[in-house]
């Protein structure tokens, strides 16, 4: 009897110190990972169905805000749809811009709409910058990227830019995921179904009784750390692969180039020119740099090096950042937060800067 509760003492002992030091660890992680009150990716209350345009869409004239956790920055939406800078901390609103149809108009995914980072840090805004303060003038470039949106949501999103405001150019900013997502089922789910993928996409983890284990991992900052951890485990534990492309990537291959030409097709026919930008995600750009691409990565890339021979004889324009990218994060000591967010793969504002610097040096833009 006493041996008995001489273990189950030692055994309370031994759990109050187990939680002690996760107590203890959780406060102190805290000073480099803060958690936000209410984590979410993107508010769903701002969030609405755009039967034009065949996607979700943030509603226009909207404030709202985006988090993971680790980031939290504010989501301003013009009386337009478009992202603007104005509300951002330390960029004022462009005046320029209201009443004035757009020179250009940027069109892509999460990427490009600058997920995580203010709207001054997106390769669109950076882009209007360094054109007027380096070169002197103003292209009047905005942002009409939706997260979670791919080729079929473009094509619609292209119908009605090109009707509503005619512009001189549309930058197409395609992800490492468009290359695979041109002919995905997914686009043909009927609304219900995207409801559903709106819901499980842009839910909130708000306690800890209905889900723990999402709660833990995305609402402390042990959780936060594991997240962190595990970023830099799938970027730097990487193996080499033979460059082959294999039934899947070869249906990739062909679809994407397929929406290309019918993109630029459609713009070609009302003088509108088309400029396809590769925006490859942190872990693609660090796995080349250390020479350990994997399969995928390496099947990606041929996707991509065929793309822009396709544009040699298409009238579209095509503009592959990656090796300039490569030489930013070598030229910063490999250090993974100068080419992405701290907990995730997406571009932060140093990529997007080089990406914004690849295109004007281009000169698609003139």
């Amino acid at each position: 009897m006493k041996q008995s509760m001489r273990w189950t003492s030692i055994i309370a002992v031994n759990f109050i110190i187990f939680i002690s030091v996760i107590i203890i660890a959780e406060f102190v992680l805290r000073f480099e990972y803060p958690v936000q009150e209410k984590v979410f990716h993107y508010d769903e209350n701002y969030i609405i169905w755009s039967n034009t345009l065949a996607s979700w869409r943030f509603k226009s004239g909207s404030k709202s805000e985006m988090s993971n956790g680790y980031f939290r920055e504010k989501i301003i939406i013009d009386s337009e749809g478009f992202r603007s800078d104005e509300g951002s901390e330390g960029q004022k609103s462009d005046s320029r811009l209201v009443n004035k149809n757009p020179y250009a108009i940027v069109i892509g995914d999460s990427q490009s709409f600058g997920h995580g980072i203010a709207s001054s840090e997106t390769y669109s805004s950076i882009i209007n910058k360094l054109i007027e303060d380096e070169f002197g003038g103003s292209i009047f470039l905005r942002n009409f990227s939706m997260p979670g949106t791919g080729p079929f949501e473009y094509n619609a999103a292209l119908d009605y830019l090109i009707v509503r405001y005619s512009p001189r150019l549309i930058i197409i900013g395609l992800t490492d995921n468009d290359l695979c997502e041109a002919a995905a089922e997914k686009y043909h789910l009927s609304q219900k179904k995207k409801e559903m993928i709106l819901k499980n996409r842009w839910s909130s983890y708000t306690s800890f009784f209905s889900n723990p284990g999402k709660y833990i991992y995305y609402r402390t900052a042990i959780g936060l750390l594991l997240q962190s951890a595990l970023s830099r485990l799938r970027s730097f534990f990487v193996s080499k692969a033979t460059p082959v492309l294999d039934p899947f990537f070869e249906k990739c291959n062909e679809s994407i180039l397929a929406f290309v030409q019918r993109f630029s097709k459609k713009l070609t026919e009302r003088n509108i020119k088309a400029i396809f930008v590769s925006i490859p995600n942190g872990s693609r750009v660090i796995a080349a740099a250390i020479d350990s691409e994997l399969h995928r990565q390496l099947a990606l890339r041929q996707i991509i090096s065929n793309l822009e021979d396709a544009s040699a004889t298409e009238n579209y324009i095509f503009v592959d950042p990656m090796s300039n990218l490569v030489d930013h994060f070598i030229t910063h000591e490999y250090l993974r937060e100068s080419i992405m967010l701290p907990i995730d793969s997406h571009n932060n504002g140093l990529s997007n800067k080089v990406i914004a610097q690849t295109i004007i040096a281009s000169g698609a833009i003139q």
